[in-house]
């Protein structure tokens, strides 16, 4: 049915993790805490990170500046730290609308184009077993702002295919006894869910955090002083709060 989605819940993410391996649970970590589309997940490489962290006190609901620090200066809470991650590519398949027979079925990059560069967060936890992936090389076709293609090499930790991840993921979900068809798309839904009741009633930082919309972004679209504000200084703890709570259901 249209529009309805598996939540994918932590019993779940548990016993799927135990099935695969150190790379697939890598990406399903990454599919849940950061809610993005498995083609931009799979555009995931070193050029993602910033080097930016955000050190969040959940109790204060504050951001802490300096990176150093492990506790509150004000309440002496354990910060929780978020390595900051940019979209800057999607990657997908050709389809027939582009009418390039030369490229047609060949997995492309498409490139940043106005409104498509955003911004998520993701444990200091999963960052670090992100980065002791080892990259693939992959020389792939990238759309530049002037919608040709040029030849790139670029290194991607997760070098497989949209249609790939959804086999394995239903591949191991029979393994494991699961009724359910997860989709790649349903952990989005899933984060989506879980922002929704952490986030202050009437706010549209649900909307914003899916979307990935950068602060410059968040700011420009939200009307009217207060509002733009209050959500401003609610966002990056609830997803503070969020990926603390994934972080705490797959490791118990």
């Amino acid at each position: 049915m249209v529009g309805v989605h598996d939540f994918v819940d932590p019993e779940d993410m548990r016993a799927i993790m135990q099935l695969v391996d150190p790379r697939f649970q890598a990406l399903l970590q990454f599919l849940l805490q950061t809610g993005m589309r498995i083609s931009e997940a799979l555009a995931l490489g070193p050029h993602s990170f910033t080097g930016e962290v955000d050190c969040v006190c959940l109790s204060c609901k504050i951001t802490v500046e300096d990176p150093k620090l492990k506790q509150c200066p004000k309440c002496g809470t354990n910060l929780v730290v978020l390595v900051k991650i940019i979209k800057r590519y999607q990657r997908q398949r050709l389809d027939k609308k582009f009418h390039i027979k030369s490229l047609r079925g060949k997995q492309v990059i498409r490139g940043p184009k106005r409104g498509s560069v955003g911004d998520s967060w993701i444990s200091e936890q999963l960052a670090e077993r992100i980065r002791a992936i080892k990259t693939k090389a992959i020389v792939i076709d990238v759309e530049e702002e002037d919608d040709k293609f040029v030849k790139r090499e670029m290194q991607l930790y997760f070098p497989f295919s949209r249609q790939n991840a959804w086999q394995r993921i239903q591949r191991t979900l029979r393994r494991a006894n699961i009724d359910k068809s997860i989709s790649p798309h349903d952990f989005r839904a899933t984060m989506t869910d879980k922002v929704t009741e952490l986030s202050p009633p009437g706010s549209s930082l649900p909307s914003e955090v899916i979307h990935h919309r950068s602060q410059r972004a968040l700011d420009k679209s939200l009307d009217g002083y207060r509002r733009r504000h209050r959500d401003k200084a609610a966002k990056v703890p609830v997803i503070a709060s969020y990926v603390q709570e994934v972080e705490r259901a797959e490791n118990p």
